[in-house]
């Protein structure tokens, strides 16, 4: 429990020191209270993600490498980093989409309101992650902007159409897709004897790059976030402006990783199935593949459901005392982490509610 506190405590130091020099390099006309108060909660949320999300990359190395979750952590915060700054030249879709593609831009959208999305989204991942539970970030920030957007506007505050096609429909599919690769997958490479030599050292190489992809995907959504709180108008907004929130969401995600990645990895990477090299490598190929292709297309596909669902479906394929199907996953385990994603909407979107009255009422 002191452990936890200490952590706590940690993250809202950074929350509030990090975003002090970003802060004062804005426009004069821009600053305000309630800016830097919407920087300290988008870095807060950065913090929360990388402590969550980087377990999706490592989860297999360290369970199927028996390297040390510490070690693990510093190569996942290192591709961590690499891929929050190379997202900034891949995924201009995924920006467009969480400024201006789910909420109706027809309305005022208030820094109130981002504020009370950032709210909600940051303390759920924050709470997720201290019961070890991996939860989408994603989904926290969608949850939390439908209730305040309906709050705020009414029923057609949210750009159905746009939250159907372009998440809804990605986030159902991503955990069926991811287990369903990873499976097949996992049974061509425990089959095919000549891709044992490849598995000790390719297994770097995919976790890696998940950490790298997982970033790529994530970073310009918690980026959206702090646009629009810097920018009260969205009209005219260019990726340029938008390189110094670029850096404080990495330097954020990175601390993160880890200071914070312990519990979930040490969830995903011992609890949910027995991985042997065969079924990490399975699980890494899988995630990073899917999560690239889903950054390339513009997809908000869950990083979180993604991964999370390769590891059960390649554990699902053969276990690393060589059982097959049911006996090889937690079902426990995995329970309780399906239970959270299920929650993680209306979870969010309530938190993200309950802010947004305190805020309206403060300010």
């Amino acid at each position: 429990m002191l452990k936890l506190i200490q952590t706590s405590w940690i993250g809202v130091i950074i929350s509030t020191l990090l975003p002090l020099p970003f802060f004062l390099f804005l426009p004069s006309g821009e600053k305000s209270v309630l800016v830097f108060l919407g920087l300290a909660l988008v870095t807060w949320l950065a913090f929360e993600n990388g402590g969550n999300d980087v377990s999706r990359g490592i989860a297999p190395l360290v369970a199927s490498k028996n390297i040390s979750i510490r070690t693990g952590l510093l190569f996942g915060t290192v591709m961590t980093v690499l891929g929050s700054v190379f997202s900034i030249y891949f995924s201009v879709k995924l920006f467009k989409l969480f400024t201006k593609g789910i909420l109706n831009t027809d309305f005022d959208v208030t820094q109130i309101m981002v504020l009370a999305i950032i709210f909600g989204a940051s303390l759920w991942v924050a709470v997720a992650t201290k019961f070890s539970l991996p939860v989408s970030t994603t989904h926290s920030l969608v949850g939390s902007m439908i209730l305040v957007g309906i709050l705020s506007f009414g029923i057609q505050g949210v750009l159905w159409t746009n939250l159907l096609a372009l998440v809804v429909i990605p986030l159902l599919l991503s955990p069926v897709v991811g287990f369903v690769v990873a499976w097949v997958l996992a049974v061509i490479i425990n089959r095919f004897t000549f891709f044992k030599p490849l598995e000790k050292h390719s297994i770097w190489l995919f976790s890696g790059a998940v950490c790298f992809v997982r970033a790529v995907n994530d970073t310009p959504k918690i980026v959206g976030m702090a646009v629009l709180i810097g920018f009260a108008a969205l009209n005219g907004l260019t990726l340029s402006q938008a390189v110094p929130f670029f850096i404080l969401i990495t330097l954020a995600m990175a601390l993160g990783s880890y200071i914070k990645g312990s519990k979930v990895t040490h969830t995903l990477a011992y609890k949910v199935t027995d991985m042997k090299p065969a079924t990490g490598l399975a699980a890494a190929v899988t995630s990073a593949s899917l999560i690239l292709f889903a950054s390339k297309m513009g997809l908000p596909v869950s990083t979180t459901h993604v991964s999370t669902s390769s590891i059960i479906g390649s554990g699902f394929a053969s276990g690393s005392n060589g059982s097959k199907g049911l006996k090889t996953v937690n079902w426990s385990v995995v329970k309780d982490i399906v239970l959270s994603w299920v929650l993680t909407l209306p979870g969010a979107g309530i938190l993200g509610a309950i802010g947004y009255f305190i805020l309206s009422a403060v300010f």
